[in-house]
This record gives structure tokens, sequence and C-alpha cells, in this order.
């Protein structure tokens, strides 16, 4: 009698883990296809045509955003140091400004940071005078080159 309960009590325990192993394999392919199905909705829009270029690719992604970016990469050296006020997103400025130094704030940062020659006009920033050539790529953003401080 022995014998059958524990050979009952250790099928039990197989099935238990077997059941367990199984939900757990059906959790983790779950995610994993909801995590399929997010990055394919994300990248679709630069997936769909293979044949554009880079910018084409970002410009459909990032809209108005990207086309800002690469105005004020395409403004400053590599080596410039930029100050940037609100409305940007910090971590996809380093992506697309690297190797350029960005600096977020305003006035009080402008003056801690005398390497700044640079600042990112958007909307209503900066909200200070400067004083620099101002070149615009559309009424709401642009880049000013800060003159000799």
């Amino acid at each position: 009698m022995r014998i059958c309960e524990n050979a009952m009590s250790s099928s039990l325990g197989g099935v238990l883990r077997a059941l367990t192993a199984w939900i757990i394999g059906g959790l983790f392919v779950a995610h994993l296809g909801l995590g399929l199905v997010t990055n394919l909705t994300f990248l679709s829009p630069i997936i769909e045509n293979p044949a554009r270029t880079y910018d084409e690719k970002m410009q459909v992604k990032w809209g108005a955003y990207y086309a800002s970016v690469r105005f004020v990469k395409e403004g400053t050296p590599e080596d410039a140091a930029i100050l940037v006020g609100p409305g940007w997103n910090d971590t996809m400025d380093l992506y697309f400004l690297f190797p350029r130094h960005l600096f977020y704030g305003g006035e009080q940062v402008l003056q801690a940071h005398p390497e700044i020659g640079y600042i990112v006009v958007n909307g209503n920033f900066p909200d200070f005078a400067i004083t620099g050539q101002k070149i615009m790529l559309d009424d709401q953003h642009g880049l000013i080159q800060i003159q000799s401080r």
C-alpha cells in the first residue's frame, strides 16, 4: 500500500510540475507575441518601404521633431555646446545630435556654462534676451548662434 501511495504522490508532483511549466511557457510565449506586435507596430512606418533613405524613414517615424533635430544637427559643428529648452526629448536628442554637448534649462544654465554657443529655439523658448544670429526652420523652431560673451 505504501508503494502505491508513493507512486501516486510522485505522479501528482510530476503532473503539477508539468502544469506549472506549461503555464509559465504559455505566459512567456504570450509576452513574446505581444512584444513582437508592439515592435512591429512601432517599426511599421519604417519597414513599409525599405527603399527609403534614412532621413525619409526618420521623418516618417518622428515627424516635425526629426526635422527640427536635423536642422540643429546641420546648423552646428560636432563639438558644439547647445542649450535646449522645454519640449524636447532628451534621450532622442542625445541619439540624434551626438557628439554635440547638450544642456537642458534656461537662462541660469546658460550663465553657468560659458561654453554654450548655440540655443535651440522652440516655441517661446528662449524666454530671455540673447544676442546672436537667429536662423529659423519655421515660425516656431530654429537656432541662435550666440555672439561672444
